[in-house]
């Protein structure tokens, strides 16, 4: 795609996915797990494919011209990033949050979809919003200066596209900072790659909501990684000064990439605070990926129990009845 004057929208690409830019045109590039490349088009769901879809979509059919047009692909050209203007990233990233509405969206979503208590959702209500078709917006914040400012929101998409990302990142990616209603009640940090597994994590855990400080990275921190953990490591200290900090809590995933994201993590705090003996370490069972699924698997078991407990008094019930009519 470089090749063909595409470039590479630094702010929107991540670890996961590259987005690629040529005039209106929006590219989201992945590679599953056997190394094959694949793309889909943002505004047009019939676009997408591999490098053949991607010709032959645009009138690019003939075998023996798509077979010269992939052997004089320079694969050695340098990916150009887009120029942008970020001078103005931190206005216009409120502005963008500001656009965004509180809806019960946003709460059916986390319940319905993620087993996520109301009264837990609530106590963050006021830092979740939603658009139009229900995808879930959280603020994304980096320390300035003792300030966090919002560089950016996180788009949760609530019916992504499939081989597409399941979030997407508007201006700059930084950390989702959710706070309580009365920041001052804070006793706990949740620290994850995920809000969802970190709200999770306090249902799971019993842990009171209203005390709990939510910080999540939102997926790999490889790009910009210093400022991410550097307002990780102030918000820790902010919730120790202007709070009653006790225990910083790791939500992180069970793969290698949440090993390694607990691991750098770790020494931030250790390297920058004196608070090494508040974390407590992820006690996720092996079998889970991620604290929400758990939950998830939990929420079911659960149920299946409750039904089965309702069917048992149904037939004691109608055993009874017999009983007293002999």
């Amino acid at each position: 795609l470089a090749n063909m004057g595409y470039k590479k929208d630094s702010v929107k690409s991540c670890s996961s996915f590259i987005v690629m830019r040529k005039d209106d045109e929006k590219l989201v590039i992945s590679k599953d797990e056997k190394g094959k490349y694949s793309y889909f088009n943002i505004d047009n769901d019939n676009d997408k494919g591999d490098i053949y879809n991607y010709l032959q979509n645009r009138g690019i059919t003939g075998y023996k011209q798509i077979k010269e047009i992939l052997e004089n692909v320079n694969y050695n050209k340098n990916i150009q990033n887009l120029e942008l203007n970020t001078s103005n990233t931190t206005n216009t990233a409120i502005e963008t949050w500001e656009t965004y509405k509180n809806t019960n969206n946003n709460l059916n979503y986390l319940m319905q979809k993620r087993g996520i208590k109301e009264d837990i959702i609530k106590e963050y209500e006021h830092l979740i919003k939603a658009d139009e078709e229900g995808n879930i917006i959280v603020p994304l914040v980096i320390e300035n200066d003792d300030i966090f400012d919002i560089m950016g929101v996180d788009k949760r998409l609530i019916n992504p596209k499939q081989n597409s990302p399941k979030s997407l990142i508007y201006g700059k990616k930084g950390v989702c900072m959710l706070l309580p209603q009365n920041p001052k009640n804070v006793e706990n940090v949740v620290v994850g790659e995920s809000y969802i597994d970190c709200l999770s994590y306090i249902q799971l855990n019993k842990l009171n909501s209203n005390k709990c400080l939510i910080l999540s990275t939102q997926g790999s921190i490889s790009t910009h990684s210093n400022k991410v953990l550097n307002t990780i490591i102030k918000a820790i200290k902010r919730a120790y000064n202007r709070a009653k900090l006790r225990k910083i809590f790791f939500a992180f995933d069970n793969d290698k990439a949440g090993k390694k994201m607990e691991m750098a993590v770790e020494k931030a705090i250790m390297d920058n605070t004196k608070f090494a003996d508040k974390i407590v370490y992820n006690t996720l069972q092996t079998n889970y990926k991620d604290w929400n699924e758990r939950l998830i698997n939990e929420e079911r078991i659960k149920k299946e129990k409750e039904a089965m407990m309702k069917s048992k008094t149904t037939t004691n019930s109608k055993k009874s009845t017999i009983i007293r009519d002999f």
